[in-house]
């Protein structure tokens, strides 16, 4: 997928939970569905747009929330709302956790020799390891997170986890797992935090995820 089109799609994604947690806010929940039908939508289409083989599992899953954000819209539900950051979330978890079966390479050592261009020293390769475990930990834990509080907890405490503070939580994973290994390792060259984040947005995660 070309840059702009990845980060067009990466939009849109973050647009959704500011969007849909500002509508269950001011209790318009079907703003809340018209929302996540269009950047469904929107997502299912560019996925679609990229090479066949390429695809991966996004443009059956955008599909599928779309046609759930309409199924509830047309019922009067909230349905689409909670099932969204659960898929999400079981999405992630199972490609990271699928990553660390045996025979295959976990996605953060993938990402991180791909990002030095060289083999990976052992030490670093075991803790990265350990790392991608710590990502399919968080990803389980906001999946049970969002179940549960569509349960226990009003709409609005749902909507301020689900769709902002989970976010803050992988942010806050992300950036401080960076800075941590910089000082953990550091001996060893390092991108700066511009070049990681590019790095990030250009890196084909889905197509690592199958290969790996």
């Amino acid at each position: 997928m070309p840059a702009r089109r990845k980060v067009l799609a990466g939009v849109l994604v973050l647009t959704y939970p500011l969007a849909v947690h500002t509508a269950i806010v001011f209790d318009q929940i079907a703003v809340a569905s018209i929302a996540l039908f269009i950047i469904a939508a929107a997502v299912a289409a560019i996925s679609i747009a990229r090479p066949a083989e390429h695809r991966g599992v996004f443009p059956f899953l955008f599909s599928l929330l779309a046609v759930l954000s309409l199924l509830s819209l047309a019922s009067g539900t909230r349905y689409a709302l909670y099932v969204t950051p659960v898929v999400i979330n079981l999405v992630m978890l199972a490609f990271f956790a699928g990553s660390l079966l045996a025979g295959k390479e976990p996605l953060i050592t993938t990402f991180h020799r791909l990002t030095i261009g060289r083999d990976i020293d052992p030490a670093i390769s075991a803790y990265m390891r350990r790392l991608t475990w710590i990502w399919v930990l968080l990803f389980g834990i906001m999946t049970l997170e969002s179940a549960a509080l569509v349960l226990f907890a009003p709409l609005v405490i749902w909507s301020l986890f689900a769709n902002f503070l989970n976010y803050v939580f992988v942010a806050v994973l992300l950036l401080g797992e960076y800075f941590y290994r910089i000082v953990r390792f550091r001996h060893y060259p390092h991108p700066s935090l511009w070049q990681f984040l590019h790095n990030l947005v250009h890196i084909d995660w889905a197509r690592i995820a199958r290969s790996s």
